[in-house]
């Protein structure tokens, strides 16, 4: 497998996490909001959860990338290594 292949899987790969994981990271709840406007500043702590949410899919990514060339570049993996599913 080569670097542009590897590049590729890591671009699609990490698109697809991300907006798997986005729905789920910044989901919340009716009671979350309704206590957030109840604060008697008004003002909401900032949080990163935006930057740590593309720091964690670039590591998962990274992992699943690497695993899967590790597999294909050390260990043979291949099309022909599974069974056949329609016979000849």
């Amino acid at each position: 497998m080569g670097w542009i292949t590897i590049a590729a899987l890591f671009f699609v790969i990490w698109w697809v996490m991300l907006f798997a994981s986005l729905p789920i990271v910044f989901h919340k709840s009716g009671s979350q909001a309704d206590e957030s406007s109840e604060d008697g500043t008004g003002t909401q702590r900032k949080s990163r959860r935006g930057l740590v949410v593309i720091l964690v899919n670039t590591l998962a990514t990274a992992v699943i990338v690497g695993a899967l060339a590790v597999a294909v570049n050390i260990y043979g993996l291949n099309p022909d290594v599974f069974p056949h599913i329609i016979p000849e």
